[in-house]
């Protein structure tokens, strides 16, 4: 009894991979760049390229946000708010203008907090 149940298993398995082959090559046919016309393949290729560039842009992003610059900004806005705040807004700063008015606000309200706490 145990090896038929173990033959069936291994035929289900065979038809589910059969099953997955036959799907992925009907789609690679679909999708090859040989038999598309001209227009569909240089539209193909236009969205790989957008696609490649927004992957590395976001990733320059990830590298941007979490540079030695920005990481020691963000300690000094915890720590010692005030120099915090004239790293956000100095002159060579890598924030963005949302950014530095993000920052400034979170400032203000902690100072006020801080004030309300003390009175």
């Amino acid at each position: 009894m145990g090896v038929i149940t173990d033959r069936m298993n291994n035929q289900a398995i065979r038809n589910e991979s059969n099953k997955k082959v036959r799907k992925t090559k009907y789609f690679k046919s679909i999708f090859n760049k040989e038999n598309m016309s001209e227009r569909n393949r240089i539209k193909m290729e236009e969205l790989e390229r957008l696609d490649a560039a927004k992957r590395e842009q976001s990733t320059m992003q990830f590298k941007r946000i979490f540079s030695k610059k920005r990481i020691i900004t963000y300690l000094c806005l915890m720590f010692l708010a005030p120099y915090g705040i004239y790293r956000v807004w100095y002159k060579d700063s890598t924030f963005n203008k949302v950014e530095k008015y993000l920052w400034t606000f979170i400032f203000i309200m902690l100072i006020s907090k801080l004030v309300n706490l003390i009175l």
